[in-house]
This record gives structure tokens, sequence and C-alpha cells, in this order.
């Protein structure tokens, strides 16, 4: 597997003291019945031996400078966690009044000891099964501020205050909070691992996070169905509100997609309101989930460590009854929570400083001279090997293929670390 020497901190523009990703691994049920030392005294654990997803603890490397993450591999059809013989880690579960079930403790120390996990501190010397690493509730992630980004944004990093290591970042958006609009967010997506990842069908409601995000109104209430229908009754009339509303209503869209991270917890931690965009549901569930899968797929791929950025570029304006086109906000009186444009998504490696955009015309209504005219820039996903049947449906989202210089051509602002010189090849099919 090829992991990049990239960090996370490195991704993130302006931001201060930030530790570097940590290669997170979450650890539930019946991790430790399938500990194997046939591996010269090491511990193999089966992640599919019965996690039972949000209530995992949180397993951090504590010897590596910076700790990371323990990531897990695909073995054959089986998902593995391998630890060599000696080898340490952390077992958390933050938040008042949580602890590690199996330590009766918030964080532990445990160690591989020929072919069994046992607390280094413990009084007694007991070997840990995976239920022992279960978290009495699940572990909340957090929102912590940081510097300046992008245009008129600031830095959100989005972790864990991991008991026994401090705060542990895991991706981070680009927020602007006047207008309650998300600019990009950013995440390391792990193609090494990525096969690996835990299954988890829950999914959690969205979360504000911050006080002073949102502040005098609610994004709970601003996407709901009948709010929507309202909001666009008043916007574009009647009639064409009920036009757009029976193609698809709007939706929470992932910026840095769940189905990224490798644990539940990690999963979870995806479900706050500064990481979503308001986008159209034919399109997120359509060309944009291919897009997202596009990503992991090439990852796991290539076995490499890849940064994904994802963000949102303009406001959508679509015509009223009267044929004049109008802004679109969710909260229209406020000019909050922007109906983007465009979204697009940046897959970058820079390992080989190689990069491609996949870009998509968030509207779902378009016809004639508007299709083409929606296109971010000219389509290059035939001449870079990827998919080519991106551009069919409407209703599912037109996307186009650019290189990066051709994005920041558009007008889309970029981070300073996405350092593309080469185009990034599509997957292999």
């Amino acid at each position: 597997m090829r992991r990049s020497t990239f960090t996370f901190a490195e991704s993130v523009q302006g931001v201060q003291g930030v530790v570097a990703v940590l290669l997170l691994m979450a650890s539930h049920g019946a991790l430790a019945r399938s500990l194997d030392a046939s591996t010269a005294g090491g511990c193999s654990l089966n992640v599919d031996g019965g996690f039972t997803g949000r209530s995992t603890a949180l397993l951090v490397n504590n010897r590596s400078r910076p700790p990371s993450w323990l990531l897990p591999v695909r073995n054959n059809r089986s998902k593995v966690l391998h630890l060599d013989r000696g080898q340490s880690f952390v077992a958390s579960c933050p938040g008042s009044r949580n602890q590690v079930i199996g330590i009766t403790q918030q964080h532990g120390v445990l160690e591989c000891d020929a072919g069994a996990l046992r607390a280094v501190a413990s009084p007694i010397p007991k070997a840990i099964n995976s239920r022992d690493l279960t978290c009495k509730k699940p572990a909340q992630a957090e929102l912590r501020p940081g510097s300046k980004c992008g245009e008129g944004g600031r830095w959100f990093n989005v972790g864990f205050n991991v008991s026994g290591v401090g705060f542990v970042p895991l991706f981070g958006v680009c927020h602007n909070v006047d207008l309650g609009a998300t600019l990009y967010a950013a995440h390391k997506l792990h193609g090494g691992a990525i096969d690996a990842a835990q299954d988890e069908s829950k999914r959690p409601a969205f979360h504000q996070g911050l006080s002073d995000l949102y502040a005098g109104y609610s994004p709970d209430d601003a996407y709901k169905k009948s709010r929507q229908q309202a909001t666009l009754m008043q916007l574009l009339g009647t009639r064409r509100a009920k036009e757009v509303l029976d193609v698809s209503p709007l939706v929470r869209g992932h910026l840095s997609p769940d189905g990224d991270f490798l644990w539940a917890p990690h999963q979870w931690a995806t479900y706050f309101y500064a990481n979503v965009a308001p986008q159209f549901s034919s399109i997120n569930g359509g060309h944009w989930k291919v897009v997202e899968n596009l990503a992991r797929k090439v990852a796991s791929q290539m076995q490499a460590d890849l940064m994904v950025y994802t963000g949102t570029h303009g406001v959508l304006t679509l015509t009223n009854g009267d044929g004049k086109k109008v802004a679109i906000y969710l909260e229209p009186l406020k000019r909050k929570i922007p109906v983007p444009e465009h979204i697009w998504k940046v897959i970058y490696d820079p390992a080989t400083k190689s990069g491609i955009a996949l870009a998509v015309a968030n509207n779902p209504t378009l016809t004639g001279r508007d299709r083409s005219a929606s296109h971010l820039c000219e389509d290059r996903c035939a001449e870079h090997g990827w998919p080519t049947d991106l551009l069919g449906e409407v209703r599912k989202g037109l996307v186009v293929c650019c290189t990066v210089q051709q994005l920041k051509q558009a007008g889309v602002r970029l981070p300073a670390s996405i350092r593309a010189e080469k185009v990034l090849r599509g997957p292999r099919r």
C-alpha cells in the first residue's frame, strides 16, 4: 500500500497548530475474539467479527509521531487490523461520563502481547476482548474553529477530543458563517484501507455544532420539504415552484461523504450542517453518487492516500412565473444558505502532484441551451479516462471533468495546497 507523507494539516489553507491527520480506528463489540498469534506473536483483529457500529471505541497509535489512527485492510474476504508484537495503542471513549467498558476508564493503553491484547496499566493482566473495547455511549465529534480561509470563510476542524491524546482532527470545512454556506471541505481518502471500511446502516441526525453557526435561523427547518415548498412559492410563484419540486426536492448533500471514512464514529462525524450544501435529491442520489464512488474506486486501485476537496460555486438561479431569473436561498429573507449553482470535487494525489476535478450542475430542470451553458468547463472526461456517460440525464445531474487549471479559470477559488501539475487518470473498469 502506498501512503503519501502529505498530512491533513498541510491541506488546510491558513490553519495553525493543527495536528496532522491521525488515522483513527473505532472498535466495537466482537473484536478480540479473532486475535490471531500466527504472525510471529502479533495480533490480527477481524473487523468483520461483530462490530456494533456507533459505540466503537476510538483506537489511536500512541507511538507514532504525530499519533495516527489504526488502519484495517482487506485480506481476501475479511477485513482485518494487523498489530505487531509489542505494538501499543490508546483505546478511548471521549465524552462526559463515558468509558471503555472493559477497562472502566475513559481511555487506556493496550498492547499486543503474544497474540493477546492486554491493558498496560491494569492491575489485572487479563486479555481484552472486543466487547471490552465498546464505549458506554457513542463518542461525539466536535467542531473546532481555526484561521480564515477562502473568500470570507473560517476553517473548522471536525474531529474527536480523544482522552489521553488530545483533539484529533478527522476532516475540515471552510465555512462562511455570514452566509451559512460552506465553500469547501477537505479530507484524506485512504485507498489502501477503504475496502475494509466498517458497514454502518444507521444514520444520525444532522447537528449545528456551534451556537454561533446559523445564528437566528434553523437549518433543520430550512431543509424541511414543507418549508422548501413555501420558500420556492415565495421566490418563483406557486406553479413554477411545483414544477421544480415535482422533479426533485432539495436535500442535505454531504461535501466530505460518510462513505469515504472507515469507521462508524468517523462516518457519523460527517453529519454536521457545516459539511453539507443544498443539493437536489435526484442529483445527490444520481450522478453525484457515481462521482463519490469513482473517488473511492481510483483511490483503492492506486492503493494510495488521496486528498479529496469538495466545494460549492455560485448561487443557483431559476426562472419565476414571469420568466425572470431569481437567486435561490433556503433562507431568502436573510439571504442565508444559498443553493449552489455547481458542486465540484477535486481528487488529488500529493505524491505525484496529479489531480482531476469533477463538477455537477446543481439543476435537474435544465433544458435546451441552458444544458451546455451549465458546464463549468469544457468536458475532458474521455481524454483522461473518466466515464463519459454522466452528461446524459439532466435529472441525475450533468457532470463534466475539468483539469484543476480549468476549474480555477472558471472562477473557483481552490486551496493553495492543491498543487496539481498533472491530470489524474480515471479508474480502470
